[in-house]
Protein backbone atom coordinates (compact mmCIF):
# COMPACT_ATOMS: atom_id res chain seq x y z
CA UNK A 1 0.00 0.00 0.00
CA UNK A 2 0.51 3.16 -0.83
CA UNK A 3 -0.13 6.19 1.39
CA UNK A 4 0.48 9.73 2.44
CA UNK A 5 2.89 9.93 5.00
CA UNK A 6 1.78 12.50 8.06
CA UNK A 7 2.88 11.57 11.35
CA UNK A 8 6.20 12.27 13.43
CA UNK A 9 6.57 8.45 13.81
CA UNK A 10 6.21 8.16 9.87
CA UNK A 11 8.79 10.75 9.78
CA UNK A 12 10.82 8.60 11.82
CA UNK A 13 10.96 5.89 9.45
CA UNK A 14 11.67 7.94 6.47
CA UNK A 15 15.13 9.13 8.47
CA UNK A 16 15.93 5.20 9.02
CA UNK A 17 15.49 4.51 5.32
CA UNK A 18 17.68 7.58 4.55
CA UNK A 19 20.52 6.09 6.74
CA UNK A 20 20.22 2.77 4.87
CA UNK A 21 19.37 3.41 1.65
CA UNK A 22 21.76 6.21 0.97
CA UNK A 23 24.42 5.86 3.88
CA UNK A 24 23.64 9.21 4.85
CA UNK A 25 24.79 11.18 8.38
CA UNK A 26 22.50 13.54 10.05
CA UNK A 27 23.77 16.13 8.01
CA UNK A 28 23.09 15.59 4.53
CA UNK A 29 19.09 14.00 5.81
CA UNK A 30 15.64 15.42 5.22
CA UNK A 31 14.98 15.90 9.01
CA UNK A 32 11.57 15.75 10.58
CA UNK A 33 10.74 19.61 10.71
CA UNK A 34 11.02 19.43 6.73
CA UNK A 35 8.65 16.57 6.61
CA UNK A 36 5.93 18.36 8.15
CA UNK A 37 6.34 21.64 6.45
CA UNK A 38 6.13 19.67 3.66
CA UNK A 39 3.05 17.60 4.48
CA UNK A 40 1.44 21.12 5.76
CA UNK A 41 3.04 23.90 2.79
CA UNK A 42 2.08 21.86 -0.35
CA UNK A 43 4.52 19.09 -0.62
CA UNK A 44 3.99 15.44 -1.04
CA UNK A 45 5.47 13.02 1.35
CA UNK A 46 4.17 9.42 0.39
CA UNK A 47 5.61 5.98 1.48
CA UNK A 48 4.97 2.19 0.23
CA UNK A 49 3.62 0.41 3.29
CA UNK A 50 4.46 -3.52 3.75
CA UNK A 51 2.88 -4.93 6.65
CA UNK A 52 2.61 -2.02 8.66
CA UNK A 53 6.25 -1.01 7.83
CA UNK A 54 7.10 2.12 5.81
CA UNK A 55 9.94 0.92 3.31
CA UNK A 56 10.16 3.48 1.12
CA UNK A 57 9.27 7.01 0.44
CA UNK A 58 9.31 9.83 -2.18
CA UNK A 59 9.25 13.57 -0.89
CA UNK A 60 8.63 16.63 -2.80
CA UNK A 61 7.80 20.52 -2.24
CA UNK A 62 6.57 23.29 -4.07
CA UNK A 63 9.64 25.66 -5.96
CA UNK A 64 8.85 28.20 -8.49
CA UNK A 65 10.85 28.14 -11.49
CA UNK A 66 9.23 30.66 -14.31
CA UNK A 67 6.38 28.42 -13.02
CA UNK A 68 5.30 25.98 -9.50
CA UNK A 69 6.51 22.90 -9.86
CA UNK A 70 7.35 19.84 -7.55
CA UNK A 71 11.03 19.81 -6.58
CA UNK A 72 11.19 15.78 -5.98
CA UNK A 73 14.13 15.96 -3.26
CA UNK A 74 14.23 12.35 -2.30
CA UNK A 75 12.97 8.71 -3.19
CA UNK A 76 14.42 5.73 -0.93
CA UNK A 77 13.90 2.63 -1.00
CA UNK A 78 15.49 0.28 2.22
CA UNK A 79 18.44 -2.29 0.69
CA UNK A 80 16.26 -5.29 1.55
CA UNK A 81 13.34 -4.21 -0.80
CA UNK A 82 15.21 -2.50 -3.95
CA UNK A 83 14.67 -4.57 -7.09
CA UNK A 84 11.12 -4.62 -6.79
CA UNK A 85 9.55 -1.81 -8.13
CA UNK A 86 9.16 -0.47 -5.37
CA UNK A 87 10.77 3.29 -6.57
CA UNK A 88 8.78 3.19 -10.03
CA UNK A 89 5.16 2.59 -7.83
CA UNK A 90 6.30 5.71 -5.64
CA UNK A 91 6.82 7.85 -8.70
CA UNK A 92 3.61 7.23 -10.36
CA UNK A 93 1.97 7.94 -7.79
CA UNK A 94 3.80 10.98 -7.08
CA UNK A 95 2.90 11.73 -10.62
CA UNK A 96 -1.03 11.09 -9.90
CA UNK A 97 -0.85 13.36 -6.77
CA UNK A 98 0.62 16.19 -8.66
CA UNK A 99 -1.93 16.10 -11.50
CA UNK A 100 -4.64 16.25 -9.48
CA UNK A 101 -3.07 19.57 -7.18
CA UNK A 102 -2.80 21.06 -11.04
CA UNK A 103 1.05 20.89 -11.78
CA UNK A 104 2.06 19.68 -15.19
CA UNK A 105 6.05 19.06 -14.52
CA UNK A 106 7.88 17.41 -11.43
CA UNK A 107 11.58 17.80 -11.50
CA UNK A 108 14.37 16.35 -9.30
CA UNK A 109 18.19 15.95 -9.61
CA UNK A 110 20.30 12.59 -10.31
CA UNK A 111 23.77 12.24 -10.30
CA UNK A 112 25.21 11.79 -13.78
CA UNK A 113 27.30 9.55 -13.39
CA UNK A 114 25.03 6.86 -11.93
CA UNK A 115 23.76 4.45 -15.02
CA UNK A 116 20.67 2.30 -13.06
CA UNK A 117 19.38 5.95 -12.10
CA UNK A 118 20.28 7.21 -15.50
CA UNK A 119 18.37 4.31 -17.00
CA UNK A 120 14.82 4.19 -14.25
CA UNK A 121 14.84 8.11 -14.73
CA UNK A 122 14.90 9.09 -18.72
CA UNK A 123 13.79 5.15 -20.00
CA UNK A 124 11.52 4.15 -17.62
CA UNK A 125 9.53 6.98 -16.79
CA UNK A 126 10.47 9.37 -19.66
CA UNK A 127 12.25 12.67 -18.36
CA UNK A 128 13.98 14.69 -20.21
CA UNK A 129 17.60 16.85 -19.09
CA UNK A 130 18.35 19.88 -20.44
CA UNK A 131 20.31 21.81 -17.37
CA UNK A 132 24.26 20.48 -15.80
CA UNK A 133 24.96 21.23 -12.56
CA UNK A 134 28.55 20.91 -11.73
CA UNK A 135 29.43 20.12 -8.30
CA UNK A 136 26.00 21.02 -7.16
CA UNK A 137 25.76 20.27 -3.37
CA UNK A 138 29.21 20.33 -2.64
CA UNK A 139 30.55 17.22 -0.38
CA UNK A 140 27.85 15.17 1.09
CA UNK A 141 28.16 12.20 3.66
CA UNK A 142 26.49 9.31 0.99
CA UNK A 143 28.83 6.65 0.93
CA UNK A 144 27.31 6.22 -2.82
CA UNK A 145 28.33 9.30 -4.02
CA UNK A 146 31.56 9.81 -1.93
CA UNK A 147 34.73 10.09 -4.04
CA UNK A 148 33.81 12.42 -6.40
CA UNK A 149 31.95 16.12 -6.74
CA UNK A 150 28.69 16.16 -7.37
CA UNK A 151 27.87 16.79 -10.55
CA UNK A 152 24.06 16.70 -11.09
CA UNK A 153 21.38 16.53 -14.09
CA UNK A 154 17.98 18.24 -13.48
CA UNK A 155 15.10 16.35 -15.15
CA UNK A 156 12.09 17.47 -16.09
CA UNK A 157 9.11 15.06 -15.76
CA UNK A 158 6.24 16.77 -17.92
CA UNK A 159 3.49 14.63 -16.14
CA UNK A 160 0.81 15.44 -18.32
CA UNK A 161 2.36 14.77 -21.63
CA UNK A 162 2.72 11.47 -24.00
CA UNK A 163 6.09 10.45 -24.85
CA UNK A 164 7.48 10.84 -28.15
CA UNK A 165 9.66 9.32 -30.49
CA UNK A 166 12.76 10.89 -31.11
CA UNK A 167 15.51 10.89 -33.51
CA UNK A 168 19.14 10.21 -31.84
CA UNK A 169 21.20 13.02 -33.09
CA UNK A 170 24.06 12.53 -30.31
CA UNK A 171 25.29 9.76 -27.59
CA UNK A 172 27.33 10.42 -24.55
CA UNK A 173 28.59 7.56 -22.90
CA UNK A 174 29.13 7.00 -19.32
CA UNK A 175 29.90 4.15 -17.07
CA UNK A 176 28.35 1.01 -16.63
CA UNK A 177 29.62 0.68 -12.63
CA UNK A 178 30.86 3.96 -11.38
CA UNK A 179 30.99 2.38 -7.91
CA UNK A 180 32.98 -0.12 -9.10
CA UNK A 181 34.95 2.18 -11.40
CA UNK A 182 35.86 4.38 -8.40
CA UNK A 183 36.87 1.48 -6.10
CA UNK A 184 39.47 -0.05 -8.76
CA UNK A 185 40.65 3.53 -10.35
CA UNK A 186 39.53 7.07 -8.96
CA UNK A 187 41.60 9.14 -11.10
CA UNK A 188 39.98 7.22 -13.96
CA UNK A 189 36.66 8.07 -12.61
CA UNK A 190 37.57 11.58 -12.76
CA UNK A 191 38.85 11.51 -15.81
CA UNK A 192 35.06 10.18 -16.70
CA UNK A 193 33.60 12.92 -15.03
CA UNK A 194 35.48 15.68 -16.63
CA UNK A 195 35.04 14.73 -19.93
CA UNK A 196 30.98 13.98 -19.69
CA UNK A 197 31.11 17.12 -17.75
CA UNK A 198 32.87 18.81 -20.76
CA UNK A 199 30.45 16.74 -23.51
CA UNK A 200 27.06 17.76 -21.78
CA UNK A 201 27.83 21.34 -20.92
CA UNK A 202 28.44 21.73 -24.88
CA UNK A 203 26.01 19.75 -26.09
CA UNK A 204 22.94 21.56 -23.74
CA UNK A 205 24.43 25.11 -24.68
CA UNK A 206 23.86 24.46 -28.21
CA UNK A 207 20.13 23.04 -27.85
CA UNK A 208 20.44 19.47 -27.55
CA UNK A 209 18.86 17.31 -24.50
CA UNK A 210 18.94 14.09 -23.32
CA UNK A 211 15.91 12.01 -23.73
CA UNK A 212 16.89 8.39 -23.04
CA UNK A 213 19.60 5.98 -22.04
CA UNK A 214 20.50 2.92 -23.99
CA UNK A 215 22.60 -0.04 -23.28
CA UNK A 216 24.14 -1.95 -25.61
CA UNK A 217 26.92 -4.90 -24.84
CA UNK A 218 27.73 -3.63 -21.32
CA UNK A 219 27.99 0.42 -22.28
CA UNK A 220 25.83 2.65 -21.57
CA UNK A 221 25.19 5.80 -23.39
CA UNK A 222 23.18 9.32 -22.77
CA UNK A 223 20.99 10.11 -26.33
CA UNK A 224 20.40 13.54 -27.04
CA UNK A 225 18.36 15.25 -29.50
CA UNK A 226 17.17 18.86 -30.33
CA UNK A 227 13.97 20.17 -31.66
Amino acid sequence: MIRHLTTIDDFKQCIRIQREAWGFQDIDMVPIPLFVLARDGGGIVIGKEIDGKIVGFAYSFPLYKGEWVQHSHMLAVLPEYQGRGIGYELKMKQREIAIEMGYRKIQWTFDVLQAKNAYFNLHKLGVIVREYLPNYYGEISSTLYSGLPTDRLLAEWFIKEERKKKEVLARVEIPADIQKLKSENIKEAERWQERIRKELTELFSRGYYIFDVERKEGRVFYLLTHD
